[in-house]
């Protein structure tokens, strides 16, 4: 199991498909918000087409689907701000049969 130190972690059934936010608020400088977001995904999690992801000026989210129940998996958010300040966030999803 990942350690989960200081990382949300976030429950999933297997069949579900869930929104999964990361909030950057604390983070972001006054005036700097979020310009661009990229996802890093384990194999057994995907990204359904719709709705897939989105992202205000300081909250990142995605669509996930699939899993095995009793499985963790590492999600890894990194934004780009428009003031140009690269950050990477890791949450944990715990799948399990609900």
């Amino acid at each position: 199991m990942p350690t989960a130190a200081l990382r949300p972690i976030y429950l999933k059934d297997p069949d579900s498909i869930c929104d999964f936010p990361v909030s950057w608020a604390d983070w972001l400088s006054v005036g700097d918000t979020i310009n661009t977001v990229t996802w890093g995904l384990p194999t057994e999690l995907t990204e359904p087409a719709f709705p897939g992801k989105s992202h205000t000026d300081t909250v990142a989210t995605i669509f996930l689907q699939g899993g095995a129940a009793g499985a963790y998996y590492e999600v890894v958010c990194t934004i780009v701000t428009v003031g140009l300040r690269t950050e990477t966030q890791t949450i944990i999803i715990k799948c399990e049969d609900r």
